[in-house]
């Protein structure tokens, strides 16, 4: 059985690549970022999340977790989870959602990338409000061909992403740490590349070993 958790700075495109492993594999994907701006956009213009949500602060650990253990407890087969965790404490919470479950993580993929790929990225991207798809144009989807497009509250401001990219950067080296000790060992992936060079990384290292586990 597959457990991957995805985790990587802002603009490094773990939700792009999250959603193609979960189609080729056939697994659930949990994006926790889709899911807390979901819950913004539902919650008043004073609510505490909205607030961290716009203006690119980490939402508190009990609306994480709270997320994240909804969704392993309908999914407690083979599953993708992008953006979490995000801190040592959320990365301990995981392992003890999944001890309650009797379930462990079979990968750790880490998406590697600059600051200045990952800035220029997030100034250029739109969201397609379809399909989830992340791309540099603003007119129309490239995968689905929907024309509901729309840049993300919290790409829209330098300050917003620079203040992501330090939490970020205050954070990664406990992550991989952490998993370094207690598994599993983080597999890193350039992600200043293209994104069909990255995901032919992934593709190259994960498919024979993925396949001969489902």
């Amino acid at each position: 059985m597959l457990g991957i958790i995805m985790i990587g700075g802002p603009g490094s495109g773990k939700g792009s690549n999250s959603i193609r492993i979960a189609e080729r594999y056939d697994i659930s994907r949990l994006s926790v970022g889709d899911s807390l701006r979901a819950l913004a956009e539902e919650a008043s213009t004073s609510s505490d999340i909205r607030k961290r949500i716009n203006n690119g602060s980490l939402a508190s650990n009990e609306d994480v977790n709270k997320i994240v253990k909804t969704f392993l407890l309908k999914n407690k087969e083979n599953f993708i989870i992008d953006g979490y965790p995000r801190s040592l404490e959320q990365a301990k919470n995981l392992t003890k959602i999944l001890k309650e479950i009797d379930k462990k993580l079979s990968h750790t993929i880490m998406l590697k990338v600059s600051k200045e790929t990952a800035i220029q990225r997030l100034t250029m991207r739109y969201n397609c409000e379809i399909c989830g798809r992340s791309f540099p144009h603003e007119i129309r989807c490239i995968n689905c061909g929907s024309n509901q497009v729309k840049q993300r509250k919290d790409d829209m401001s330098n300050e917003a992403i620079e203040f992501r990219w330090n939490q970020y950067q205050n954070e990664i080296d406990k992550l991989v740490q952490y998993y370094s000790v207690y598994g599993p060992n983080p597999i890193t992936i350039d992600a200043d590349l293209d994104l069909e060079s990255v995901w032919s990384s992934i593709d190259v290292i994960f498919d024979e070993e993925l396949l001969s586990i489902l």
